[in-house]
């Protein structure tokens, strides 16, 4: 059994030596010219969020049998392409149990709020550059504000004790029955800070456009630590430069895996323009324990599909 790994820094020990014991383990660069001549010989497929791996890209898989991914969004892999090549997907989705151990992304969404509430990357940087001026960067305190989370499962349930220990006021909506929900253009409306976390799919893409923006208020705070393709990208930026909203802080782009060039990214190049956004790199579940549990129990997951009977 050939097992092969794309994006193996940093990646589990334990998982590791776990995975040699599975097969034959390797961990190569896609580009390599030993990687192109063992693709036809590929029975187990580790990926993270690096690579697109659409259906032109499986087909160069002929025994391709599993992808491994320790994330729990997946629209960097063709699921209809893999479920017609008859190949398992093992990934963080629905693993609800184990998601409710891992705060990161809640945690860097948190973060985002803060830094661009308060101004806190351009005040670092123009302290570095030799200036200290305090009353250049006056910010926007949270207490008593209201913030409106979108998706009230695992981390907009965090988000919401987060805001409660920061004396906010939580509005919600979401399709579940067990929670208070109020209809999005309400939230919209009253909200001083807008957070989304919900899962992509077809029917959600570009949830967020110049119609949404313009619901809110002038002096709100818009987040996105979900996926990129809620967001019409356009819109978003149009919102920021015309001020009907105050800021943004985003930590995904629409087809990110795909990009090849960033620095054409109409919203980096807007966030080098503004300090009202900020974009970070998909960082939200990128800490070295919330990795290393995710790699850990994908290959433990990895390890029990393998035993059971076919």
């Amino acid at each position: 059994m050939l097992i092969v790994n794309l994006e193996p820094e940093n990646f589990s020990q334990y998982s590791k030596e776990k995975l040699k014991e599975l097969g034959s383990y390797l961990e190569l660069d896609p580009s390599s010219n030993e990687f192109f001549s063992l693709k036809g010989q590929v029975d187990i497929l580790i990926v993270r969020l690096g690579f697109m791996l659409d259906e032109r890209f499986l087909d160069e898989f002929e025994s391709l049998k599993v992808i491994v991914s320790a994330t729990t969004g997946l629209n960097h892999i063709d699921l209809s392409a893999a479920e017609k090549k008859c190949i398992d997907v093992i990934s963080l989705k629905g693993e609800t149990e184990f998601l409710r151990t891992v705060t990161a992304t809640a945690e860097l969404t948190w973060g985002l709020l803060v830094a661009v509430s308060r101004n806190l990357i351009s005040a670092a940087e123009d302290v570095t550059e030799g200036r200290w001026c305090r009353d250049a960067f006056k910010g926007t305190q949270l207490a008593g504000k209201t913030i409106g989370i979108i998706g009230y499962g695992r981390l907009g349930s965090i988000i919401a004790e987060y805001a409660k220990a920061f004396r906010m006021r939580v509005i919600v909506n979401d399709v579940r029955d067990d929670v208070e929900s109020i209809p999005l253009e309400l939230l919209l409306k009253d909200s001083d800070v807008v957070t989304v976390h919900v899962d992509y799919n077809v029917s959600n893409e570009c949830m967020f456009s110049d119609a949404e923006f313009s619901m809110m208020k002038d002096t709100a705070v818009f987040l996105n630590t979900s996926r990129g393709e809620l967001v019409d990208e356009e819109a978003l930026e149009r919102a920021i430069v015309n001020h009907e909203i105050a800021g943004a802080a985003i930590d995904v782009l629409s087809g990110e895996a795909s990009l090849t060039c960033y620095s054409d990214n109409r919203l980096i190049q807007l966030a080098a323009a503004t300090d009202r956004l900020i974009v970070t790199p998909h960082i939200g579940g990128a800490t070295f324990e919330s990795m290393a549990n995710a790699e850990d129990f994908v290959v433990d997951k990895l390890i029990n599909h393998i035993s059971q009977p076919s």
